[in-house]
């Protein structure tokens, strides 16, 4: 299937093509925008771009994405926090605890 092949370009690895479609992908740079990467293919990706995204990065630079991560589900944060054996207290998002407004105050 075209959606699940890797492909290179411009020695860039790139991922399937509908996991950055918000974003030109050419200037995408892997090492300035290493987080942005890392959090994408997450919390969307295949297993395909996991394993591209295991050849760019290292465990402990997408370890530090997942606990400082404020974006993911709990399921997402849950499931990661156990597939990197991160201590469970490390991957637990803060609560909100002042009380918000329904509405945009004028």
């Amino acid at each position: 299937m075209f959606f699940s092949k890797i492909f290179r370009k411009n020695n860039i690895v790139s991922f399937r093509p509908s996991l950055f479609w918000d974003t030109d992908v050419k200037t995408i740079n892997p090492k300035k925008n290493a987080r942005f990467v890392i959090e994408r293919v997450l919390s969307r990706g295949e297993i395909s771009d996991f394993a591209v995204l295991k050849k760019m990065y290292s465990d402990d630079e997408m370890k530090k994405v997942v606990m400082e991560n404020q974006t993911f589900d709990r399921k997402s944060q849950n499931f990661w926090c156990s597939y990197f054996n991160l201590n469970s207290s490390l991957c637990t998002r803060n609560q909100l605890t002042q009380k918000q407004s329904p509405f945009l105050a004028r």
